[in-house]
């Protein structure tokens, strides 16, 4: 499968926002996280109650904050 690694981001932000939109935060959740959107995919995870979800993406943005 090819595609335009350019705008992988591109997309997957687009989609997540559409995702989002119909309240579909698990979904969007994922996308973001797949692409190191971090911050939105805490957003989203902690929205539809994934909280281990949640910290476990945060682990990702800020680990040393979290050890403590």
């Amino acid at each position: 499968m090819k595609y335009c690694k350019d705008r992988v981001q591109e997309v997957v932000s687009l989609i997540g926002q559409r995702m989002i939109a119909v309240s579909r935060f698990d979904a969007a959740a994922d996308i973001f996280e797949s692409v190191g959107y971090y911050e939105k995919a805490i957003d989203c995870f902690v929205q539809c109650r994934e909280f281990k979800k949640a910290l476990s993406c945060a682990r990702q943005v800020r680990p040393q904050e979290l050890q403590d």
